[in-house]
């Protein structure tokens, strides 16, 4: 005991010792950003200093991403072609070497797109309009944008496991097209994409070159303190770098010292599944318990074993819980639910609630509530922005369940 009161101590005095130099840090960077959204606001006759989008034109020009359309206009509200913002993404990459030239008839070897392009095809980044074609002249809409950079996201590593969903509180949502669902929902769930109004996601309209500096200022920036936005990692495949196994012995046996592992029965699949755990701690009730999960199912199909996805809770005071074939997770403001996905296996939200407080304290609640294991709309409730006794009854309801009891590896 004394020796952790002795550590928490030493790690106290650490963070005063280094709040100084934190703090100074974050004004020579915010005094960085003020000098080059004045400078972008010099250089560019039709970008003033306050307006929203001068950061991120400052960002995009400063680092080469993108440049003005003349020596003094950057044109914020035109559009930008396929190719252009292709191009852009090429340069984020570093601009690799291109051995194998794309086979779109109207992307000639000598376009000063060609190797981005190239790239971005033979990575799985960009599709054509059709096998032959890609458009490349053609202005790129908000979707169309969202796709892109949620595929460069997926070359990354990142990008969606498993089955999850994230409620689009647009009110135009039902005109995404079905390609760009998953890009959209997840460039919107990390922040990179907003509305183009409070209510509309405007998904076909052409991307203003003003609403492409901000997206891919923000793409670029999204990891810039060293951890990935919302989604909690596998360890298993950051350790392997594999997600198919041919049993579920065979990933117990990759589980090193303290890591653990259950076997779980969830809605939508009919058998045992496998939780792992990286870390657990003991619950005070007889459970070795933990807050983070990652979930393996067998397919019926070819027998081998797939990853189903991840589960997060909120802290030690909320550990994974699972019973009736609900998977269950909580925090002090939000309530999570899961079951399986028939169609593709993959672990699916199936109730949502967030909690939030505005500057006066008041909270407001959003989320939803499926009442069957499909994306289908119909299925779904929508949880309303002053409903405080969902939220409560969704808390109480978790703490009735049963705590997962990992086995931990010796």
């Amino acid at each position: 005991m004394k020796k952790k009161l002795i550590s928490i101590i030493l790690c106290l005095a650490l963070a005063v010792s280094f709040i100084p130099t934190l703090a100074f840090a974050a004004d020579n960077e915010a005094a960085k950003t003020e000098n080059a959204v004045t400078a972008a606001a010099k250089t560019f006759d039709d970008v003033s200093a306050e307006k929203w989008f001068a950061e991120a034109v400052a960002y995009v020009t400063e680092k080469g991403l993108m440049n003005g359309i003349s020596d003094s206009e950057f044109n914020p509200a035109g559009t930008a072609t396929r190719g252009m913002v292709v191009t852009v993404l090429y340069r984020i990459a570093g601009s690799p070497e291109v051995t194998e030239k794309a086979a779109f008839t109207d992307v000639p070897d000598s376009a000063w797109y060609a190797d981005a392009v190239s790239w971005a095809s033979k990575n799985g980044i960009v599709k054509g309009v059709s096998d032959k074609e890609f458009a490349p002249d053609k202005n790129i809409t908000r979707e169309q944008l969202a796709s892109i950079i949620y595929r460069y996201a997926q070359s990354l590593g990142e990008g969606f496991t498993g089955d999850y969903m994230f409620n689009l509180e647009y009110a135009d949502k039902d005109q995404i097209s079905e390609y760009a669902q998953e890009g959209i929902m997840w460039c919107t769930m990390n922040g990179i994409i907003n509305g183009k109004t409070e209510t509309a996601i405007a998904p076909k309209d052409p991307a203003s070159r003003a609403e492409i500096a901000s997206i891919l200022m923000r793409f670029n920036e999204r990891n810039a303190d060293g951890e990935e936005a919302f989604m909690p990692e596998n360890f298993l495949e950051e350790k392997c770098k594999k997600d198919v196994f041919e049993s579920y012995d065979e990933i117990i046996g990759l589980l090193e010292k303290g890591n653990a592992y259950a076997y779980i029965e969830l809605q939508g699949y009919d058998g045992q599944m496998l939780a792992i755990a990286e870390s657990v701690y003991d619950n005070l009730d007889g459970n070795m318990a933990s807050i983070e999960t990652s979930v393996y199912y067998k397919s019926k199909e070819d027998g081998k074993v797939y990853f189903s996805g991840n589960a997060l809770s909120g802290g030690t005071a909320y550990p994974i819980a699972c019973q009736d074939g609900i998977l269950y997770t909580a925090g002090n403001h939000m309530y999570e639910s899961y079951f399986v996905s028939e169609k593709t296996g993959g672990l699916m939200v199936k109730d949502y609630i967030c909690e939030e407080f505005d500057k006066d304290g008041k909270a407001t609640y959003s989320g939803f509530l499926r009442s069957t294991n499909s994306f289908e709309p119909q299925y779904e409730t929508e949880v309303k922005e002053n409903d405080a006794e969902l939220f409560q009854s969704k808390i109480k309801e978790y703490t009735e369940k049963k705590i997962v009891n990992y086995t931990v590896v010796k």
